[in-house]
């Protein structure tokens, strides 16, 4: 099978044991160069399914492809959360963190999208010193395209999340409620180290 796949060991496991019903070691994949897809290659979509459904019915091979404006409409899409956030401050600068999210999952579950629920309170911290932090998270099927865990969502630390941002919205509301610059309270509690000139 060729695919174009970021995860091609991913893709032989799903498609090998629960697709195809045949051991690993009889299927092969191969995934070319495919070039940057910020996440959106990483998972199994139903047109691979039902290609390779096809091959083995007519035995066979069949090649799908589509455009980008199909791709668009039809590949998997990142984050779609409604957050709502509170944030207790103390005088040293550290603070406690409370939020509740709605995390939509579009019509039904993308191969990574429970992902970005699991993932989302762990990174709420960010690179800040924050002694409690109080997470809900609730996961709704709705009438959208399958949501994943893309590069720009909260499974990637790498990349600016959800989670950060709206921790980083609450205490930019809280900072300038109070007077203070923003980077006064990030020098204060940010766990990086700064650099001395």
């Amino acid at each position: 099978m060729w695919t174009t796949s970021q995860f091609p060991h991913v893709v032989k496991v799903l498609m090998g044991n629960f697709v195809l019903n045949i051991p690993q070691h009889k299927l092969r994949i191969v995934a070319p160069d495919v070039g940057g897809g910020f996440g959106v290659k990483e998972f199994i979509y139903a047109e691979e399914i039902v290609t390779t459904w096809a091959s083995r019915k007519v035995n066979r091979p069949v090649k799908w492809s589509t455009s980008g404006a199909k791709g668009f409409l039809s590949d998997a899409h990142g984050r779609d959360h409604v957050s709502e956030a509170e944030l207790a401050l103390a005088r040293t600068g550290s603070y406690g963190l409370k939020v509740r999210t709605i995390a939509n999952m579009g019509g039904y579950l993308s191969t990574f999208g429970p992902n970005s629920t699991n993932h989302y309170g762990l990174l709420l911290a960010g690179v800040y010193t924050t002694p409690a932090i109080h997470c809900e998270v609730k996961g709704v099927l709705h009438q959208h395209r399958a949501r994943g865990c893309l590069s720009r969502c909260p499974c990637f630390p790498r990349r600016p999340s959800c989670s950060s941002d709206c921790r980083h919205r609450r205490q930019r509301d809280e900072d300038r409620q109070g007077g203070n610059p923003p980077q006064e309270h990030d020098r204060r509690v940010a766990r990086i180290p700064t650099r001395r000139r």
